[in-house]
């Protein structure tokens, strides 16, 4: 499991990789640095390549729900299933205030303070909800990957590419899809 960790205190963000560490030995980590947050935070490729997110909206700078904070989360999550940290309270308006169905991924909000076994559980549900992701992207990857193997063997380039076979009365140097460079 590849996780996402914008938690601002070092401490808690040890703590959430060793929950995450003993439900997935093998997890990988990478941490978004702590700054406030007025607009989306750059990812490298290996944070694009997560495929769980914990987020505390506290320390992102996202404390209070707003429909551009919803925005701009949206657009850091990219489809990722995520765990999301809120404030105490009444949550900053992202339980109340939050559109109903404006999010396509899965997503487990949990109100501070957090204990280990509702993390835990969150994690879990958010982790099979990520596997459930990849696992539909897998199958895309192998159904395609059958296409491209069933398909005549004149109807593949090199690169796998299908292209038109070739035109009778035409010499190989006019046929447009035979050329070199």
């Amino acid at each position: 499991m590849r996780t996402l960790l914008a938690i601002p205190s070092h401490q808690s963000a040890t703590a959430v990789e060793l929950i995450v560490r003993s439900m997935w030995p093998n997890a990988t980590f990478v941490r978004l640095p702590r700054s406030v947050r007025t607009s989306v935070p750059q990812q490298s490729i290996a944070a694009a390549q997560c495929n769980l997110c914990v987020f505390d909206l506290l320390g992102l700078g996202w404390s209070q729900w707003s429909v551009e904070s919803e925005a701009m989360l949206n657009i850091l999550l990219a489809g990722r299933s995520a765990v999301l940290f809120l404030p105490p309270g009444t949550g900053g308006g992202w339980l109340t205030d939050r559109g109903s169905g404006t999010s396509l991924q899965p997503r487990i909000m949990l109100q501070r303070p957090v204990s280990a076994g509702a993390l835990r559980e969150a994690l879990h549900v958010a982790g099979k909800a990520s596997g459930r992701l990849s696992e539909i992207a897998s199958q895309r990857q192998r159904e395609t990957n059958i296409r491209m193997r069933h398909q005549p063997p004149h109807a593949q380039t090199r690169e796998g590419a299908a292209r038109p076979p070739f035109k009778r009365g035409t010499s190989l140097s006019q046929d447009p899809s035979s050329r070199i460079g």
